[in-house]
């Protein structure tokens, strides 16, 4: 074969070649990371290998070291001493604890133990001012019902707003006097 059958082979070749999808530029630089990601991922594994050996390595030759035994050089009766002062501090401080929380509970126990006391004693005095309004009450009722004793019924009912207004039967009566009875 000659070199003109070699070019005109040549030319035939590339004319029935598709065109290239790829320009220079964009193959220039799919050339070029390529190479970069070859080149990083052949130091990803040298890098893993090295560490892989390092660490086999260690494993293999690291042996324990034999610590030598430190004999004591503390006199265990002296420790015995002290861990029984100790021992009585720690008592000690644990009755006082103990003293100040009951103490302390004993406090709250007799402020809440007033507290009622106060308030039953309060309630007390309330309940009887109640019976003692709904006695009168009832006795101005009771005079209401005769035609005679109209003017007592209506100086109870006034006796009893008088004395317990803030009561039940006080106010019971407040409504009687409005009404006029």
């Amino acid at each position: 074969m000659t070199d003109d059958d070699i070019t005109l082979l040549l030319r035939r070749a590339d004319a029935s070649a598709p065109p290239s999808e790829l320009d220079e530029r964009r193959l220039s630089q799919s050339i070029r990371c390529r190479a970069a990601r070859r080149a990083l991922t052949r130091r990803a594994s040298a890098a893993s290998l090295s560490t892989l050996v390092l660490l086999a390595l260690l494993i293999f030759t690291h042996r324990p070291a034999a610590h030598p035994v430190i004999a004591p050089t503390v006199n265990v009766a002296q420790l015995k001493a002290e861990l029984a002062l100790l021992d009585s501090e720690a008592r000690f401080y644990e009755r006082t604890a103990r003293a100040v929380e009951e103490a302390q509970s004993s406090a709250i126990r007799r402020v809440t133990d007033n507290r009622t006391v106060a308030t039953d004693s309060i309630d007390r005095v309330q309940q009887e001012r109640e019976a003692a309004a709904a006695i009168l009450i009832h006795q101005a009722q009771r005079l209401a019902l005769g035609a005679e004793t109209q003017a007592a019924a209506r100086s109870e009912y006034q006796t009893t707003v008088d004395l317990f207004p803030d009561t039940a039967a006080g106010r019971q009566a407040q409504a009687f006097l409005r009404e006029g009875i």
